[in-house]
């Protein structure tokens, strides 16, 4: 709400004084003076507003562009830190703790005390203490396990990243633009404002609306410019989502080392006795089901195979011999006729 309260003030301003402008120089100079200069006066202005438009656009869009890579290296920030977190649980206790505390602190100094004093051009003292410390843990370990010598290059090179990402955001919000292009910026809008004061036209309220126009294009341009201008200052800034999400998650699991995540609406239940929810239900139904089928599978391989070994009691090692058909099939053909 500030941003558009703002952004309005500047352009109704802006429009004032080029419309007060407008309002003078028709008191020095008629109309009717000013339309045998229309000639000259229109490819003049379309080099000068070209010039001053390629200018401000690539301002626009380089500080559009600086804004989100601080955006971006701010979440980079976070997610080092949030893997120093989860990488230092296969650690040893003493160590891990210890980790997982400067990682709590530190995400609790910036989100608390140095989003602030960057606007001031300083830094947190306590943030700088945790990440010290933080380093010192991780340098002057020795891993031992085959697991700690795997996880720790790791660890190691996710520390990294957190300082690398930090100086980053702090040199980023040290970074102001320099005053010449300020004046660049308002004298070419000046000029173009001006020079639309040099076409004649009869009717003044067209003029007004054609100025106005012009001086609000230019206004809010500079405007956008400007609020992007500092990532870390000012009206629209980058914001500590990153960390307060991290601060989130290593709060409760601090608090509940022993519960996953989808136990944390759930605190007050054993972990033997916690509610499945309905996907969980379906899936464990379906996984009974299935394993039910693949015993009875395996029995019923187990007695086939048992049948087929079982020896015949009918196979004697004998030649098969053909049945008399005397009596029987005399039988049979009696019984046919009648």
């Amino acid at each position: 709400m500030e941003l558009f309260l703002f952004g309005v003030l500047v352009s109704v301003v802006t429009i004032a004084l080029a419309v007060g402008g407008l309002f003078l120089a028709r008191k020095i100079t008629h109309a009717d003076t000013l339309k045998e200069h229309n000639q000259v006066a229109d490819p003049m202005l379309q080099v000068i507003g070209t010039l001053y438009a390629v200018l401000l656009g690539l301002l626009v869009v380089q500080s559009m562009e600086t804004f989100q890579k601080a955006r971006l290296n701010v979440e980079s920030e976070a997610v080092a830190l949030a893997d120093t977190f989860r990488l230092s649980t296969a650690l040893p206790p003493k160590l891990r703790d210890s980790l997982q505390q400067s990682c709590l602190d530190y995400a609790k100094a910036v989100v608390d005390e140095e989003w602030e004093d960057m606007q001031r051009e300083e830094t947190c003292d306590r943030a700088w203490e945790s990440i010290d410390k933080m380093w010192w843990d991780i340098i002057s370990y020795e891993p031992t396990s085959v697991r700690e010598q795997y996880v720790y290059p790791e660890l190691l090179a996710a520390a990294k990243s957190l300082n690398d990402h930090r100086r980053s955001r702090l040199v980023t919000s040290r970074t102001w633009v320099s005053p010449i292009l300020w004046v660049v910026l308002i004298t070419g809008a000046i000029s173009v404002i001006t020079f639309t004061y040099s076409f004649g036209i009869n009717s003044m309220k067209a003029q007004i609306f054609m100025t106005s126009l012009v001086a609000l294009t230019l206004s809010l341009n500079i405007y956008l410019w400007s609020i992007y201008n500092n990532p870390f200052y000012g009206l629209l800034r980058v914001e500590p989502e990153a960390f307060n999400m991290d601060l989130e998650h290593f709060e409760f699991y601090r608090q509940n080392p022993d519960d996953m995540r989808w136990n944390k609406g759930m605190p007050d239940q054993k972990p033997g006795s916690v509610k499945k929810s309905a996907p969980a239900k379906r899936d464990l139904q379906k996984q009974e089901k299935l394993e039910s089928a693949d015993r009875e599978d395996r029995k019923r391989g187990e007695d086939w195979d048992g049948k087929v070994g079982r020896e015949d009691p009918m196979d004697d090692g004998a030649e098969p011999q053909e049945f008399e058909s005397t009596g029987s099939s005399k039988a049979l053909t009696d019984k046919d006729e009648k």
